[in-house]
């Protein structure tokens, strides 16, 4: 690509069939977007010292962890939607991205149950992180149980000063006595902005409560009501 070093934002929907991804060594804005889930495997030696921004759907989570332990720790934004991966690629990625992006301001990802103590880790190492969007295993797992005591126990207690933005895609409800734990623990911390799929009654009444005391500025049962801005 003609002046290729000069490019600093590339959108993909389809798996390129040279290794010119390579030449775009001041990129800093990636989104991949694959309908037809192929292995992206020309990504496995790219190298994007300054990558700030990667968006991904349908793209391999081997691939992706690669290309994230290949950047130079200047990623604040990174969205992984739609891949389903086994619990050791969900750990590897999790540490992939505390051990190198430690300017991470935003992150969109498949949380496994099993990995909540990574999650506790990527809270620990990535102080600057200010919206987190977990996606739930029982999205791809229909009969799968959320520990919700244990994830908002971490949240509460890792979580930086700066972490207030909490988007939840999963479909199974937590129980009400765990969020009232988890807002009542919220206490004191900057007004969290809450998304998440549609809840109880119970819930959205307990919701409105906590609105009223200034633990909730903004709530939301649609994933996708509240602006960009917001998140």
């Amino acid at each position: 690509i003609l002046h290729s070093n000069s490019i600093q934002y590339f959108k993909m929907t389809k798996q390129p069939t040279t290794e010119f991804l390579s030449s775009l060594v001041n990129l800093k804005t990636l989104e991949l977007d694959d309908s037809r889930y192929r292995s992206w495997k020309c990504l496995g030696n790219v190298s994007l010292p300054y990558l700030q921004s990667l968006k991904t759907s349908r793209v391999p989570i081997n691939v992706l962890i690669k290309l994230i332990e290949n950047t130079n720790g200047y990623l604040t934004e990174i969205k992984i939607d739609r891949v389903r991966h086994d619990a050791n690629n969900n750990k590897k990625i999790i540490k992939a991205i505390y051990q190198n992006c430690p300017m991470l301001k935003y992150l969109k990802l498949l949380f496994i149950n099993s990995n909540l103590l990574e999650l506790e880790n990527l809270l620990i190492y990535c102080q600057y992180l200010k919206g987190l969007y977990i996606i739930f295993e029982d999205a791809w797992v229909n009969y799968f149980t959320i520990d919700w005591n244990h994830l908002f126990k971490i949240l509460t207690e890792s979580s930086p000063i700066g972490l207030f933005k909490f988007k939840f895609y999963c479909f199974c409800i937590p129980r009400l006595e765990a969020l009232k734990l988890f807002f009542d623990n919220w206490k004191g911390k900057h007004p969290m902005l809450l998304q998440t799929t549609p809840l109880s009654n119970s819930c959205y009444d307990l919701i409105e409560k906590y609105k009223v005391e200034g633990v909730i500025k903004k709530f939301s049962c649609s994933l996708h009501d509240l602006k960009d801005d917001d998140f």
